[in-house]
């Protein structure tokens, strides 16, 4: 009997690397236990073969560190939306956030919300999440990250130690964190704020907010998965004070490292 052909998926992704977040590693290794997936590259979007493309923050898509690199991915992106038209290909969107974390110029938002009409499903990771299209949305909850860190050692708690992981960028609340911390009146309390910073003035930000107070612990670069599981069972809780929250992984991370998170209402 012939075995039925396996759906080809084109993820919105590029191939995983040691900094790729786990949630994507974690949903790679699970797809392709069932279809036939492509990570992402303007060739394969392009000129590959596939059933349904699998969207996720597709703003990064058109980022670019140069004004012609932008005006360049646009084009690309024009051309894919056609592709995808006249192919007739499947676009199914997993809802990570409400809205993109940064502002968007004029010309991507257009290029974005003809996108967006070209979806025909909606997967959101939690069941508050609203979509376009209520009618063709499913949820499939945010898994935990229990058996991914299994495969590094852990750490005991230290009493009064506060750790804030992840990439740092501007509405996640760094800098008010530290302020914060620096007026609490613990000698023996301890911060320590993990993960790059997605530009040189955040990361200025964050090192005047923190001063010189020998209580913070600043490791403004990219964790490594064994680092980032060390330095959060290393703590007693993980805070999270973002100014916009609706998904995280990081917070369901810690959780999965039977840590508490302090998050904003």
């Amino acid at each position: 009997m012939n075995q039925p052909a396996r759906l080809r998926v084109l993820e919105s992704f590029r191939t995983p690397g040691p900094q790729t977040n786990p949630y994507i590693t974690t949903l790679l290794a699970h797809l392709q236990q069932q279809c036939e997936v492509t990570t992402f590259s303007w060739g394969a979007a392009l000129r590959g073969q596939y059933d349904v493309v699998h969207l996720h923050w597709p703003e990064v898509l058109l980022s670019a560190n140069s004004r012609s690199g932008r005006a360049a991915k646009r084009l690309l992106f024009a051309a894919w939306l056609q592709r995808l038209r006249s192919k007739r290909i499947v676009v199914v969107r997993t809802v990570h956030n409400l809205a993109p974390h940064e502002a968007q110029v004029a010309a991507d938002e257009r290029l974005l919300r003809k996108l967006d009409q070209r979806v025909n499903a909606y997967v959101r990771i939690n069941d508050q999440s609203v979509t376009a299209r209520p009618e063709r949305t499913i949820t499939i909850l945010h898994g935990d990250y229990q058996q991914w860190a299994a495969d590094f050692p852990q750490q005991s708690a230290q009493p009064q130690s506060m750790a804030s992981v992840g990439f740092i960028r501007g509405y996640k609340g760094v800098p008010q964190l530290l302020e914060a911390f620096r007026s609490l009146a613990l000698p023996s309390a301890r911060l320590t704020v993990a993960g790059g910073c997605r530009t040189p003035e955040i990361e200025a930000e964050v090192r005047a907010a923190a001063g010189s107070d020998e209580r913070i612990d600043l490791r403004l670069q990219f964790q490594s998965d064994a680092d980032l599981v060390d330095i959060v069972t290393a703590s007693s809780v993980v805070v999270l004070p973002y100014q916009h929250l609706h998904n995280s992984g990081v917070a369901l991370l810690a959780l999965s490292l039977n840590r508490p998170v302090l998050v904003p209402d």
